[in-house]
């Protein structure tokens, strides 16, 4: 990868990407709170709803951080795992992330963000990601399987949108997975978030979790043609360029592993969310010594170590495809994406 090219993509310092992809620095955490989670989503990766046995303490997920920021963090996404809004100390979890600095994002399904959630969020200028798959009422409710989902959702973005998102220092997205009920109308929902500056995050479905033998997943050339039309939607609409290409939507694509670890909410350190392989757990082990372990150090180096038709695409240079997808379905974390229409 171009270091120039990745600084420009991510937003970090020059310098501090060359001492991420060295082992000497992290730059960004992924962090799972709970597994317990409000819905019952069918394509969740995580299997969430009931929070897991010995699931981290409040005072070891500060320790966490304490120790991210030492090593140079600057970016903490807030998983959940399961729904964050359901942890009973994320108030005063996102005070201390902001007090220390940090970028933060958080994901929500949304069924719990009322006002006064959505005032303190954006007065703590905490990015959100938002679940939102379908228009549709009936689609939305059944792929969370919960009735009133659709009308918890649009009432968590009207707040959203009352206390002040999007703005520079607080974004919002949706996230969106792609899939048969959905697909047709994935164009119009682009555009609506465009025209609301919304950033739309629209995903394939990757194969794990309750995720792993969905029957309405959709072919890669279905994502192909879907994404070409998304492209020329942005271009032709909103004078915005990219190349469509996994594993997702947009300019900037998943770069997670030069410079992030992910660490599961009962203390488990993986590569990301989607590569679970387990490097050690922060009970036992300190973040610090897992940077420079032959996994992490092959992933931080995966545009040289990709094997197969990865190896030689025209878009190496910007792209390393899904890690998650090559793991989860050939076993292999420097594997070629499974899921990518190119090479």
């Amino acid at each position: 990868m171009n270091i120039e090219l990745l600084a420009n993509l991510t937003g970090f310092e020059k310098n501090d990407l060359e001492e991420a992809i060295e082992g000497k620095k992290l730059l960004g955490l992924g962090l799972e709170l709970t597994r317990r989670c409000n819905l019952n989503c069918v394509y969740c990766y995580a299997n969430s709803g009931k929070p897991l046995n010995n699931e981290l303490k409040f005072y070891e997920i500060i320790k966490i951080i304490d120790e991210a920021i030492l090593l140079g963090v600057k970016k903490i996404g807030i998983i959940g795992g399961g729904e964050p809004l359901l942890y009973n100390r994320l108030k005063e979890l996102i005070n201390y992330l902001f007090q220390n600095g940090m970028r933060i994002s958080l994901f929500t399904n949304g069924v719990l963000l009322n006002q006064e959630w959505a005032s303190f969020l954006y007065s703590k200028s905490v990015s959100i990601v938002q679940k939102l798959n379908s228009f549709n009422e009936k689609i939305q409710d059944e792929l969370c399987s919960k009735k009133d989902t659709f009308k918890s959702i649009q009432s968590s973005i009207n707040n959203l949108r009352r206390a002040g998102y999007p703005s520079k220092e607080s974004k919002l997205s949706i996230e969106t997975v792609i899939l048969k009920e959905n697909i047709e109308e994935l164009p119009t929902l682009w555009r609506w978030a465009r025209n609301n500056q919304i950033t739309p995050i629209f995903e394939q479905l990757t194969p794990f979790g309750r995720g792993e033998n969905i029957a309405n997943c959709c072919s890669t050339e279905e994502i192909k043609k879907l994404f070409i039309l998304l492209s020329k939607i942005d271009f032709e609409e909103f004078s915005i360029e990219w190349t469509p290409r996994p594993p997702f939507a947009g300019k900037r694509g998943c770069y997670h592993h030069y410079y992030a670890l992910y660490i599961t909410s009962t203390g488990d350190i993986q590569p990301c969310s989607g590569v679970t392989i387990k490097l050690g757990n922060i009970r036992e082990n300190r973040i610090k010594n897992i940077l420079n372990s032959k996994v992490i150090t092959e992933l931080r180096h995966v545009g040289d170590l990709v094997e197969g038709r990865c190896k030689n695409c025209l878009h190496g240079q910007c792209c390393y495809g899904c890690r998650g997808s090559a793991f989860q379905m050939l076993g292999n974390y420097l594997a070629s994406d499974p899921q990518c229409w190119y090479s």
